[in-house]
């Protein structure tokens, strides 16, 4: 049986309770007629305390108003450290640009860095505004579904090719995959490479959640380790784009601060868009960014400790509570998808979470039109939290199947 952390593992944060939780009212635990908040992509654990007092000291000395090159570059010198030390990324100051957040990374791959208004394609299921960001912008959207063997979930390398070949310029990546928690391995990347170089397409690749990457699989063996797809080959670092932030890996989604590292080919552009899309990311944001990368190895090492701690749990959890539910415990990330197709909650299980149990979830089908019979389940929570979320879920469930015999 999983047992809880002790105090020591968990030290850089505090654990709260639900009712602490719900009075807190933060964006996850806002909620309407739910109970328990396990749907927006967010921690319910405070931040690196490096990162509090870089926050406290900008406000102090009132550096809270625009960027200015001080802020702009620690943040993206710590980056550039950070990729460095983590994966062997050398990254040119020329390579990086601020912006407002990783979807403002992304309407700028498509508004400024795309040749054409092609179609994109997005592997799916897929985080939603992938799915919708991209439609508001004027282009169409091709869904790509994935193939899912033993729960893990692989890219369709066909259907991506015959996407491309049909007009398609633009593939969005998200590596860690949000909401399968796949970590792709270097394999894939470079055999997706091949097939967008064949092309000449471009690829967006989301890695806003490589912080996340767990060190072991769930039986003890290496894991994966997160690739940043622009390092795979000459020819994905000829095409890609990558966004990247601190946001999910340290718990600060409302920070305003991501960065969008670009080719070689794209510093022209970037050099020249550099001063618009610098001033989307806010002062704070960036003095949050530099200490995240510069301070905040600790925290998250602790944090992921945790949470591994807690996809472990979630698994005993289902098997005692949710009996028929398919879950692979995630490679990255702290989030869940979850298979309801073969149980009596079928029919989107995210509204009878809702309304049977009072859990907010995410349904499958905002993942795209293929995502019905599965939700998606935020367990970044204190651990007896999360056993109240199942256990909840799980007398809902039990009720609802026992009324369909």
């Amino acid at each position: 049986m999983i047992q809880d952390l002790d105090a020591d593992s968990r030290d850089s944060f505090e654990v709260y309770d639900a009712d602490t939780l719900r009075r807190m009212r933060r964006a996850k635990w806002a909620l309407g007629t739910e109970r328990y908040g396990a749907a927006i992509a967010e921690m319910d654990f405070v931040p690196a305390a490096p990162i509090g007092s870089a926050l406290v000291d900008a406000v102090r000395r009132g550096d809270v108003g625009y960027q200015h090159p001080q802020a702009l570059d620690s943040a993206s010198g710590a980056l550039k450290s950070w990729m460095r030390n983590r994966y062997a990324w050398r990254l040119a100051s020329a390579d990086i640009v601020p912006v407002g957040g990783l979807l403002r990374a992304l309407e700028a791959s498509v508004l400024f860095f795309m040749s054409s208004k092609k179609p994109v394609i997005v592997p799916t299921p897929a985080y939603p505004p992938f799915l919708s960001v991209p439609h508001a912008l004027g282009l169409d959207v091709v869904e790509s579904p994935m193939h899912s063997h033993d729960g893990r979930w692989s890219l369709d390398l066909a259907d991506i090719d015959r996407a491309f070949s049909e007009g398609a310029g633009l593939l969005i990546l998200c590596n860690p995959h949000n909401p399968t928690g796949t970590v792709f391995s270097h394999e894939e990347l470079g055999a997706l490479a091949e097939v967008v170089e064949a092309h000449g397409g471009r690829v967006f690749s989301d890695e806003i959640h490589a912080p996340l990457a767990y060190p072991e699989t769930v039986d003890g063996r290496a894991a994966p380790s997160h690739i940043p797809y622009a390092t795979v080959s000459a020819a994905a670092a000829g095409h890609a784009l990558t966004g990247v932030s601190v946001t999910k890996g340290w718990n600060l989604g409302g920070i305003n601060c991501a960065h969008l590292i670009v080719s070689e080919r794209d510093r022209p552009t970037a050099n020249r868009l550099h001063p618009m899309l610098a001033h989307s990311a806010s002062t704070p944001g960036l003095w949050a960014t530099a200490a995240a990368y510069s301070s905040g190895e600790r925290w998250l090492r602790e944090t992921l400790t945790y949470l591994d701690h807690n996809r472990l749990l979630l698994a005993h959890l289902i098997d005692e509570h949710l009996p028929g539910v398919g879950y692979r415990a995630p490679d990255a990330t702290y989030l869940a998808w979850l298979d309801f197709r073969e149980t009596s909650w079928a029919d989107r299980p995210a509204l009878q979470a809702s309304q049977r149990a009072g859990v907010a979830t995410n349904e499958g089908t905002d993942f795209g039109s293929h995502g019905n019979g599965f939700l998606r389940l935020n367990f970044a929570t204190p651990s007896p939290v999360l056993k109240e979320i199942i256990e909840a879920m799980g007398a809902a469930f039990s009720s609802s199947a026992r009324k369909t015999l």
